[in-house]
């Protein structure tokens, strides 16, 4: 292959990657917005507009623990961290300069975390499972080609 073959397809993976990242930060945000009025309901007992079961607001009670919420923020914090180096490396693809690697690894890191966290909390569905693996699939793919390109400059 190419450089320039190869870098076509390294910068179709980026930029798919910059895209399911950028999708992935706003759905954590909006989480995160979402605990926190739900749990501000859930204090002030305003939960009648939710039509939420006693069962149900103790669940969700448990779900918002510090942890909980803690992982939210770090996931969002590291899906940013994600675009910023897939824009750093587009730049550097047009530079005609080495990528680097490092926003695909911590994309794989992420990607298994989830899937540990997940299934230790047991939520593990088939649509998350699949979710996961496409970006883990999707993370490998750009690795190859970063160092594919590094090798062909």
């Amino acid at each position: 292959m190419t450089y320039e073959e190869t870098a076509k397809s390294f910068r179709t993976s980026n930029i798919i990657i910059i895209v399911l990242n950028i999708l992935s930060l706003i759905l954590g945000l909006i989480s995160l917005l979402g605990l926190f009025m739900t749990n501000q309901a859930i204090k002030q007992g305003n939960t009648d507009q939710y039509n939420l079961s006693a069962r149900q607001i103790e669940i969700i009670k448990q779900a918002l623990t510090p942890l909980s919420l803690t992982i939210i923020i770090v996931a969002i914090a590291i899906n940013l961290a994600i675009v910023i180096f897939c824009f750093i490396n587009l730049s550097r693809l047009n530079q005609e300069t080495a990528v680097t690697p490092i926003p695909y690894y911590i994309g794989l890191v992420l990607s298994a975390i989830s899937v540990i966290n997940t299934t230790l909390a047991g939520n593990l569905s088939i649509l998350s499972l699949g979710i996961q693996a496409a970006f883990i699939i999707l993370y490998f793919y750009a690795i190859q080609k970063a160092r594919a390109l590094v090798k062909l400059l």
